[in-house]
């Protein structure tokens, strides 16, 4: 490699010194490069980062690469639909870049054998690669727990923290736009009032059911069949417009036609977290107990374990048997730390009850299969198949 001050190599001089290097001159493509470095030349201005191509694809057409969190996170990029983690991955040869060497498919084997000069711009040690990541969507619920939506009647009775709005709950939230928005739409209970993300926690949302099954019975409107129309106008003198549009119709309800259908199973589930929330452990008895003298027998809903899956959990060989209750939106995101959450919670689990805590753990080409595979191992106890953790074998 040559210097910024040496001169450049003529055809005339390039053939002994193939010759002193064994090198074949008609095995050579016919344009040279010699390599320089530029008198600009400038190793510490730039870090290299490994993207994919539906990045560069992404980039060309205006889209941003973001890295977000806090200064005392570790570093993570996002896309408009995916979050990576960055780390800086050194290699043994030093990378070399440079703006106008050519690779071999950009030459033409046709043309007449010529020298060219080519400069180095910059040289590195290694480079950024970036890890598909599970969205860090934990702190969103933690900011927007500052100023939960209880009903308009509280709104300016009771002294409650700062709101956010969705680009403010992007600067520090470590995940992309669109893996945040399904977080705050799937995981957690939320909607966007006057311009703001607000949590509406499990005691306003039972409220709320309550005040359309009321509001239903008080018109006549059968829960299975309510006219588009009439859902339209629900509850507009007590609750936000966007509360009903964007929250609860398309939580809890089905549009069949021209009509909705409410969910039983997911109104019932929201009387149940309201109740098991309340306190860490209830006794099964009592819990059912409660059930089928407090959910509404319009719905029909009779008590169903897997109704609480991702909610709570029933204790192993603790009498009388108790549900403990365990949010899935409150266990970490990282898919080894919510394993390992699990299994200290419980040893074994029945597939399905523990597949419903692992809502959010899926990244890039990650399939609950795979996760299984890795974190679990099936056993058979009295006939029953149960997971439990490799970690304990």
């Amino acid at each position: 490699m040559a210097s910024g001050s040496t001169s450049m190599h003529s055809v005339e001089e390039l053939e002994p010194l193939l010759a002193a290097s064994k090198i074949n001159l008609p095995n050579l493509l016919p344009e040279v490069q010699c390599i320089l470095f530029a008198d600009d030349y400038a190793s510490e201005d730039t870090m290299l980062m490994e993207v994919t191509e539906e990045m560069i694809s992404q980039l060309e057409n205006g889209a941003t690469l973001s890295v977000r969190g806090t200064t005392e996170d570790s570093a993570v990029l996002c896309t408009e639909s995916a979050t990576f983690e960055v780390k800086l991955r050194e290699v043994s040869n030093a990378l070399l870049v440079s703006p106008d060497v050519k690779t071999a498919a950009c030459l033409d084997s046709a043309a007449p054998r010529t020298v060219t000069e080519k400069h180095i711009q910059y040289t590195h040690g290694g480079f950024l690669e970036l890890r598909p990541l599970v969205p860090r969507c934990a702190r969103a619920k933690h900011l927007l727990e500052e100023a939960p939506f209880t009903g308009l009647e509280f709104e300016f009775e009771t002294e409650i923290g700062k709101k956010f709005t969705l680009e403010e709950l992007l600067e520090t939230v470590q995940s992309s736009r669109q893996e945040l928005r399904q977080y705050l739409a799937t995981t957690i209970n939320t909607c966007e009032i006057d311009g703001k993300i607000r949590l509406l926690p499990h005691s306003y949302v039972h409220k709320l059911t309550e005040r359309v099954l009321g509001w239903a019975a008080a018109n006549s409107l059968p829960w299975e069949s309510i006219p588009d129309y009439e859902a339209s106008s629900a509850l507009l003198e007590l609750e936000p417009e966007s509360v009903m549009r964007d929250f609860f119709w398309p939580k809890f309800s089905e549009k069949i036609g021209d009509t909705l259908r409410l969910l039983p199973d997911a109104i019932a589930r929201t009387y149940a977290a309201v109740y098991l929330s309340a306190g860490d452990k209830t006794r099964c008895d009592q819990f059912q107990d409660w059930w089928r003298k407090t959910v509404p027998s319009v719905l029909s809903v009779d008590f169903r374990e897997e109704l609480l899956y991702g909610l709570a959990y029933k204790t192993e060989k603790e009498t009388p048997a108790a549900y403990i209750y365990l949010a899935v939106e409150d266990l970490p995101t990282e898919p080894d730390k919510r394993f390992r959450r699990l299994f200290q919670e419980r040893k074994k689990w029945p597939r399905d009850e523990l597949v419903a805590y692992l809502s959010g753990t899926l990244t890039g080409s990650d399939t609950v299969e795979k996760l299984l595979t890795k974190f679990t191992k099936t056993i058979t106890m009295d006939g029953n198949a149960f997971l439990i953790s490799l970690s304990l074998i």
